[in-house]
């Protein structure tokens, strides 16, 4: 039974009604963050016959998922639950491979279907982490480039991630981040307790394993035993921020359409002065009015057909 463990009840922590940001936060300015992560799928040494094997390799990377999960056509609409949700993300742990698509003819068209395993291990090899973590619950950002990106550590209510990857010189979304909450942390700790357990075990606990943690795909990009991270949750239909909430580019999933390519967020409009597609790597941030944004990003999702996945199970 399908049932994100914080929607529909305040957390703590967590803002429970959808106050302006102007309400709490004065005059302050809300930021676009283009978030660029490493864009390439689980290259074959991850697949094991019917099963992706959990990343040990040094980079990251996207897959494209299957979940039973929750989804919107339009903004003002109520999340419907669907048993065969498919969207880009990133799950470094095992998973179930459910579909293979024949000979893709891009890189940016879908290899695979994947469905999540959540298992412990029990001795650390290298394991990978997953960030931004979309399961069970409102969306969590925890570590990736904060380390050596102090600004990301002190986002608000508000402030919105684009989470893409840059291939073949344009801007590919995944993910959309909306802050609700943000809360110190130590990723060497046992992190906060009201994270979902599938967060401890993918997430939290290969970073707490590490002598020093590495957080996304450079391996210089590390924090060490003690030093203090933001640990965000993202915002939901039911706690939003400014009429925003947090979703990925979603599909249900049927004979007539399998699958589908990341949307490509070209700089015009609105987005022309917080989208560069020739950023490669780190982040921009853009001091601006984010629900501008944000409903245009809405509205290219779904030119292109497809919907507002806003939760997903493991």
């Amino acid at each position: 039974m399908f049932a994100p463990r914080f929607y529909g009840r305040a957390v703590p922590g967590v803002i429970a009604s959808p106050l302006s940001v102007s309400e709490r936060q004065g005059a302050r300015v809300s930021r676009v963050i283009q978030f660029i992560h490493p864009g390439r799928q689980p290259p074959s040494p991850l697949v094991a016959g019917s099963r992706k094997v959990w990343n040990r390799l040094p980079g990251h990377f996207r897959s494209f998922i299957e979940a039973r999960g929750q989804v919107l056509a339009d903004p003002d609409q109520q999340p419907q639950t669907h048993d065969y949700v498919r969207f880009w993300g990133e799950w470094e742990a095992e998973a179930d491979i459910t579909l293979v698509f024949p000979r893709p003819p891009g890189r940016c068209d879908a290899k695979m279907c994947i469905r999540s395993r959540v298992t412990s291990p029990t001795v650390f090899d290298g394991q990978q982490n997953t960030d931004p973590f979309v399961f069970d619950g409102p969306f969590i950002y925890s570590i990736c480039q904060q380390p050596k990106k102090p600004s990301l550590r002190s986002l608000e209510p508000g402030d919105v991630i684009l989470f893409g990857s840059s291939l073949g010189g344009h801007f590919i979304l995944d993910t959309v981040f909306v802050v609700l909450s943000r809360e110190p942390y130590q990723p060497r700790t046992e992190g906060p307790a009201t994270a979902p357990p599938s967060f401890r075990t993918v997430t939290h606990w290969p970073l707490s394993q590490r002598a020093k943690s590495q957080a996304c795909a450079e391996s210089n990009d590390a924090c060490s035993a003690g030093e203090e991270l933001a640990f965000y949750r993202g915002a939901t239909p039911e706690q939003r921020v400014e009429g925003m909430f947090s979703f990925a580019p979603a599909i249900i999933a049927s004979a007539s359409r399998q699958s589908f390519r990341r949307p490509w967020l070209a700089p015009s409009g609105v987005l022309e002065t917080c989208i560069s597609p020739g950023l490669t790597q780190g982040v921009k941030i853009t001091p601006m009015e984010t629900r501008a944004v944000w409903d245009e990003v809405v509205r290219r999702a779904r030119a292109e057909q497809l919907l507002l996945g806003v939760a997903f199970d493991t």
